[in-house]
């Protein structure tokens, strides 16, 4: 009898091991889903392989970026989210938060069979009629939230708030990393903008609150470095009440000659440090019904107010743009359009090859653009469907929170560039799918990724190299390859406080699939 004992404890060993060393999905021994479903509310949902949700929560704005999943979770409660992050712990299982699927961080292919928390079925939107010190308010975001619903919600109820200047972005993932926008000169980054976050902890042991009286250290490093430290499940977020007098944005938007490029540059530099309500914006673009055989410049001096001011208009007017100037007035709801980022528009799409290198900088040398021009211009014909972002929010509340407030490491460039290097998918969602549902391959990388960096960090080094300063990589555009200083910054006792902090929240580093602090 004692014998037999010992055959079924071997037997009963052997089987949950097999539970906890599941190779790639689909797993064969053991559907996990079936022990995780009671757990969770009756609304969450789970997704495996080869179903549509699964297809839907898996699908990136690059494609090659490509987690490898053995299911995905889509909860509904912040107790789902626990209860998830639990189970995964218990079997040894990587897990992956999923919001708007458009960071190109490239340590997001590591996580390798991992379940994925698409935070998607969490988008409720409650805006408090309250009253902060400053007269602003505040409302409540789920994770799943998007730019775009967060923007016309706040706006149907009287109130804006600081968001990112893409409609598709999720606005969590956007905030944990800064979250630049149009209302950044009034009120701060996203980042800025945070009360407090429930978050869950990486071990799933527990669901704390992070604020400016509640785990100080852990709100301090959401602001700015935030994707590497828990599972946000909401936010408390400022808002602020509209007003008629900003209610409106006014737009002229221009499209110059290649050779126009130094003079519209050099007037760009005059918008610097201009007044709050000023932001100028740039691409460049093939639109060979333009120019067949350059790429043009698009440029786009936008207003918080009902027309833009003639001193930024006229001087802009007078190079002699490609086409008649175009003026519009918008509401904020409509302002991701502007410059083509809005729900409808290419940069919402999603299954491309596209990779990112960003840089900030002080001031334009027109030099240094035209060099990095000059990169944008030797594109091959698979890649000339990529862009460059030229970004000139207003910093003035940026600037004026300490730098050592936040984790946010770059308070003092006033401009974000990158180039959005894009190779259109050669087919189909399938098409480079092999058995086990991975794109491309084990590694989730196409044979030209190689090639679109190289061009992407000539772009970027262009710039760098006449800005003489060091390289800062904005969080939310990076790629990974350009290093933990550059993306959170040179100060020794900035990064010593992150890692600190990482060994205290997350110290087996199950948080460590984007830009991970190492």
């Amino acid at each position: 009898m004692l014998a037999l004992c010992r055959l079924w404890a071997l037997i009963w060993f052997l089987l949950d091991w097999e539970l906890l060393a599941c190779g790639t999905p689909p797993c064969e021994q053991y559907d996990h889903s079936t022990s995780l479903r009671p757990r969770l509310s009756g609304e969450a949902q789970i997704f495996l392989p080869g179903s549509e949700g699964y297809g839907n929560a898996t699908l990136r704005w690059s494609r090659l970026i490509d987690p490898n999943l053995a299911m995905v979770v889509a909860p509904k409660t912040e107790r789902d989210i626990q209860e998830t992050v639990k189970y995964a712990n218990e079997i040894g299982s990587p897990f992956l938060t999923i919001g708007g699927r458009h960071g190109v961080a490239r340590a997001l292919n590591n996580a390798h069979n991992a379940i994925g928390i698409w935070t998607r079925n969490m988008r409720s939107i409650t805006v408090h009629h309250d009253t902060l010190s400053n007269g602003s308010g505040t409302a409540t975001i789920e994770p799943g939230v998007e730019t775009g619903e967060l923007t016309s919600t706040l706006f149907a109820q009287g109130k804006t708030g600081v968001s990112t200047a893409c409609d598709c972005v999720g606005i969590m993932g956007a905030m944990l990393g800064g979250g630049h926008g149009f209302l950044q000169g009034r009120y701060g980054l996203t980042a800025d903008n945070l009360v407090s976050a429930r978050v869950v902890t990486a071990d799933g042991g527990s669901v704390v609150t992070a604020s400016a009286t509640q785990n100080q250290d852990l709100f301090w490093a959401l602001r700015g470095a935030g994707h590497n430290f828990g599972v946000v499940a909401s936010v408390e977020y400022r808002v602020f009440d509209r007003r008629p007098e900003t209610d409106e944005w006014a737009y002229e938007e221009y499209l110059f000659a290649h050779d126009q490029l130094e003079h519209v540059y050099e007037l760009a530099n005059g918008m610097i440090g201009g007044p709050v309500e000023l932001t100028h914006y740039g691409h460049f673009e093939r639109r060979a019904d333009v120019d067949p055989e350059h790429p043009v410049v698009p440029f786009w001096v936008i207003w918080q107010g009902p027309e833009v001011p003639a001193r930024y208009t006229e001087p802009l007017r007078a190079l002699g743009p490609l086409v008649p100037p175009k003026s519009v007035v918008v509401d904020i709801t409509q302002l991701n359009g502007v410059a083509g980022a809005n729900l409808s528009s290419p940069f919402c799409g999603y299954g491309a090859e596209i990779t990112m290198s960003p840089v900030g900088l002080r001031r334009w040398n027109v030099t240094a653009l035209r060099k990095a021009f000059d990169v944008y211009a030797s594109l091959p014909p698979r890649l000339q469907a990529s862009a460059a972002l030229l970004e000139g929010y207003s910093v003035e509340a940026v600037q004026r929170v300490p730098a050592d407030a936040t984790a946010f490491p770059d308070r003092f460039n006033n401009l974000l560039v990158s180039p959005v290097m894009i190779a259109a998918a050669p087919g189909g969602d399938d098409d480079n799918n092999d058995n086990n549902g991975n794109k491309d391959g084990e590694s989730g990388q196409s044979d030209t990724r190689a090639e679109m960096q190289e061009y992407a960090n000539r772009f970027r080094d262009a710039l760098l190299e006449g800005s003489g300063d060091r390289l800062y990589a904005y969080v939310n555009y990076a790629s990974g390859d350009e290093g933990l200083e550059a993306i959170y910054g040179y100060d020794q006792w900035r990064l010593e406080k992150l890692r600190r902090l990482k060994q205290i929240w997350d110290p087996k580093g199950r948080m460590d699939f984007y830009n991970p602090i190492s």
